[in-house]
């Protein structure tokens, strides 16, 4: 919370995009670590004592890895949000039109 309220009102960094980037940035970090402190903790520890050593199967673990299907599903949506952000940014009107004055 520091972080952003410092950029955007020290002077060298209030009035440039990179300022606000950053400040921004920081936000949406602090965003993500938050809810990622909220849902890893109770994933870490079994919720019933004994579950893991109720079934003998290897496949009875509290230790998760995502496998490479998962990776590549994430990196397929990232891509995709990318590519979306793109096509909107080059049809969409987001650069101020020149004035035309008539006369």
């Amino acid at each position: 919370m520091v972080i952003p309220i410092v950029l955007l009102t020290w002077n060298r960094t209030k009035r440039t995009p990179i300022g606000a980037g950053l400040a921004g940035l920081s936000i949406a970090v602090a965003f993500v670590g938050v809810r990622l402190n909220i849902v890893i903790p109770p994933l870490s520890v079994p919720e019933l004592q004994g579950l893991v050593e109720a079934v003998p199967s290897a496949r009875m673990s509290t230790l998760y890895v995502p496998s490479t299907m998962e990776w590549f599903l994430s990196l397929g949506i990232i891509g995709l949000a990318m590519a979306l952000y793109a096509l909107g940014y080059s049809l969409l009107p987001v650069k101020p039109q020149k004035e035309v004055s008539h006369g």
